[in-house]
């Protein structure tokens, strides 16, 4: 992490629960962070609670879903603080909805939220990188709930992140940038920690392990960590519920 420190990581999903731990961990570890949401006061709650760590929080109000709030934070970040060197997105959300009982908004929202937001600033965030030739890494979470193999919308959309985030690892190996690209996959796990939410019944609240934040936050420092000639490609994050 030492070549990190004083530098500038974005995370996306700052003031979700796994977002607070990573932005903390970060920022202890001496970066500049700088965290992407819509909350206004749990964003300011959170400057508030790293305003003596070792590193800088800041962050920046902006939907993802809207490609001009896009480019106007990365043009933002260009002029006022620099070179970005990591990305973590923090953002793939689940859904309730299914394929055969779905709405079209309900497709579209996921879609939307987890795949063309994501393409769309990776592809921004990049170009930014490459403009300043930094050896940068690119770290997306997904959200997953069910068993791997399940077939069903929140493991179809994890599948295209997946395919997504390979896609740009041939494309930044092809044309030789030093750029590194992970996806996290966080399998059998109760990230909401909400016994109300409909996708998680009374009996699966009792059987299935919770994944703390603590651990995803331990993945992403040790992919961080990783020597200069290592790629981790895939991380898989779970629990032994399917043992």
């Amino acid at each position: 992490m030492e070549r990190f420190k004083n530098k500038l990581a974005i995370v996306v999903g700052a003031t979700t629960i796994f977002g607070v731990a990573i932005v903390g961990e970060l920022v202890n570890n001496g970066l500049k962070v700088l965290g992407l949401d819509t909350n206004i006061e749990l964003l300011e709650k959170l400057a508030l609670e790293l305003e003596h760590s070792n590193g800088t929080f800041q962050y920046f109000i902006a939907d993802l879903n809207k490609e001009n709030e896009i480019i106007n934070m990365i043009n933002w970040i260009q002029e006022n603080i620099g070179a970005i060197h990591i990305l973590i997105y923090n953002s793939s959300t689940p859904t309730q909805t299914n394929l055969t009982q779905g709405q079209t908004e309900d497709w579209r929202t996921i879609f939307d939220r987890n795949v063309i937001s994501l393409n769309t600033l990776t592809s921004r965030i990049l170009k930014n990188m490459m403009e300043n030739d930094v050896h940068g890494h690119i770290i997306n979470i997904s959200a997953v709930l069910e068993n791997k193999g399940s077939r069903n919308i929140n493991n179809i959309v994890n599948e295209i992140i997946n395919t997504l985030t390979g896609s740009f690892r041939d494309e930044l190996k092809n044309s030789g940038l030093k750029i590194k690209i992970t996806v996290i996959f966080k399998l059998s796990v109760r990230f909401v920690a909400d016994v109300n939410d409909p996708m998680v019944t009374q009996r699966n609240t009792e059987l299935m392990p919770t994944l703390k934040c603590k651990d995803i936050v331990n993945a992403i420092i040790f992919i961080l960590s990783m020597s200069s000639r290592v790629q981790v490609n895939n991380f898989l994050h779970t629990t032994n519920f399917y043992n």
